[in-house]
C-alpha cells in the first residue's frame, strides 16, 4: 500500500511536489516535482490551465506508477494565506482539484496544513527548508530528493497517513461499540425473557 503526499504550487519558482511511497516501511516508490514547463504549459498561462494540466499528469503519473488500488491515501497541503491572500486562493482551487481526483478513483483524501507536515517529519513546527530535506534524504534516500517541495510532499504524506489511520481506528471502535449495544438485552426483552421462563415453570 502507498500514501501520495501533494505539496501545492505550480509557478515556476515554486513547483508542486509528489512524493509516493510505502508508509509501513518508508520504502520510496517515486517523487518528482511538477513545473509549468514540466507540463509543456506556457509560463504565463492561466492558474486553471495550470490545475487542469497538473491534475490530468498526476492522474497519468500514478496510473503509470502503480494501480490505484495499492493507493491508501492521498494527503494535499492545505492552503495557507501568509501575506498574500491571492496566492492562497490559488492554492486551495489546486486543493480542490486534487480533492475530485481522490473521489474519482476513489482514494480517501485529507487536508494537511504546512505545520502538519513538519511535524511529522522533523517534529518541529518552525522547521526550514533545509532541515526538512536533510530529514527527508535521511528517510527516503539522498537520491530520491531533489528539491525541497518534494521534501514538504513527504512530510504531508506522512501527517495524512497518521490522520487516516486514527480515524480507521476510531471508526472501527465506534462499530464494535455500536455492536456490543445491539447485542446487549434492554428492560423491555429481559421482561419477555422473564414471562417465558415464568411460563415454562408452570
Amino acid at each position: 500500500m502507498y500514501v501520495l503526499g501533494v505539496d501545492g504550487g505550480l509557478t515556476e519558482k515554486s513547483g508542486m511536489g509528489l512524493a509516493l511511497f510505502d508508509p509501513e516501511t518508508l520504502a520510496w516508490c517515486a517523487t518528482t516535482t511538477i513545473t509549468p514547463k514540466k507540463l509543456g504549459v506556457p509560463a504565463r498561462s492561466s492558474w486553471d490551465t495550470r490545475v487542469d494540466s497538473a491534475i490530468r499528469w498526476l492522474d497519468g503519473w500514478l496510473a503509470a506508477t502503480i494501480d490505484y488500488p495499492n493507493l491508501q491515501v492521498i494527503a494535499y497541503e492545505t492552503a495557507w494565506i501568509g501575506a498574500n491572500p491571492q496566492v492562497a486562493i490559488k492554492v486551495a482551487t489546486l486543493c480542490v482539484a486534487v480533492r475530485a481526483l481522490g473521489v474519482f478513483r476513489n482514494v480517501p483524501t485529507i487536508g494537511i496544513s504546512p505545520a502538519e507536515g513538519k511535524i511529522a517529519l522533523t517534529k518541529d513546527p518552525r522547521a526550514s527548508k533545509d532541515g526538512m530535506i536533510k530529514m527527508a534524504r535521511l528517510l527516503l534516500g539522498e537520491e530520491h530528493i531533489h528539491t525541497s517541495h518534494e521534501a514538504d510532499a513527504f512530510g504531508i504524506g506522512l501527517a495524512g497517513f497518521a490522520q487516516h489511520t486514527r480515524a480507521v481506528r476510531v471508526n472501527l471502535a465506534r462499530c464494535d461499540e455500536d455492536r456490543a449495544t445491539a447485542r446487549l438485552p434492554g428492560p423491555h426483552t429481559m421482561m419477555q425473557e422473564d414471562s417465558f421462563d415464568s411460563r415454562r415453570r408452570l
